[in-house]
């Protein structure tokens, strides 16, 4: 499988800090790419937000370059747990040693071998795109819990005054409970991962319509298109931060594909340390 993406991360408009996170890293080997992408969003206020995302996105870099990348997606899924059970304690730790909360969302995916493996908490996203749009995460919001108990209605969770009114993300507690999947890639899929401010300005027709498959044909086209969508966000008001990773995944024969080399290594979060 050959992979390309691109991300951005953006301030947005009245935001002093920028509390999102991201991660894209692609390393190519002589049986196919491999892949680690991740979106974070900090939360604590505008001194702390940012710490959170950044010790989070710092911790799964390291990861990326000391995992022994021939190891079953069973095994990769194993590891990754025991890094984000740590990085949960770590920050609910900071809490306990200080009085300050702080936290941040997390949506992960790792691709090996036509297989993808999710990790999801809090209510950034991960969306599938290929004939269809589909989100492949579940946000874990208070408005996500009225919608489907069928308290309100999808127009009335539009809008709705609690929207930022998480019911679990990484650090405010010591329960460390994610979602997790394991899924299959095809050839044309494209995977788009979001903060909430992306995603709450666009419907899932919108995501479609700016990450087609067939119109990201290279890098060039994916930061065009996601260019386009953050531009859009802003137009209708959007004042969050916004982050948006994309990429595209596509068959490849053995003939075409690289030796070992790293491939793509982009990473967007603030320069900041728990002290």
């Amino acid at each position: 499988m050959n992979i390309f993406g691109d991300l951005i991360s953006d301030v947005g408009t009245k935001m002093s800090a920028n509390q999102d996170a991201a991660l894209l890293r692609v390393n190519a080997y002589a049986y196919g790419d491999i892949a680690l992408l991740v979106v974070c969003d900090g939360m604590g206020g505008e001194k702390y937000g940012e710490l959170a995302s950044a010790l989070i996105v710092k911790a799964l870099n390291q990861w990326f370059d000391s995992i022994d990348h021939t190891l079953s997606i069973a095994e990769i899924k194993d590891s990754l747990y025991d890094l984000l059970q740590q990085k949960n304690q770590q920050l609910y730790n900071y809490y306990l040693q200080r009085g300050y909360k702080i936290g941040s969302t997390i949506s992960l995916m790792y691709i090996q071998n036509s297989q993808y493996l999710i990790f999801n908490i809090g209510d950034s996203r991960i969306y599938h795109l290929n004939q269809h749009i589909e989100q492949l995460t579940v946000d874990d919001s208070l408005v996500n819990n009225l919608l489907l108990s069928g308290k309100i209605s999808l127009a009335e969770a539009e809008g709705h005054p609690q929207a930022n009114v998480l019911t679990q993300c990484m650090g405010i507690t010591d329960d460390f409970s994610p979602h997790m999947y394991v899924g299959q890639v095809s050839n044309q899929d494209v995977f788009v991962l979001c903060s909430d401010g992306f995603w709450k300005s666009l419907t899932g027709e919108k995501i479609k319509f700016y990450f087609q498959p067939e119109l990201l044909d290279d890098l060039a086209s994916i930061r065009s298109r996601a260019e386009r969508a953050i531009a859009n966000n802003k137009f209708f008001g959007e004042t969050d931060n916004i982050t948006v990773l994309a990429c595209k995944c596509q068959l490849a024969d053995a003939q075409s594909l690289d030796l070992e080399r790293e491939k793509i290594n982009l990473i967007s979060c603030a320069n900041v340390v728990l002290d």
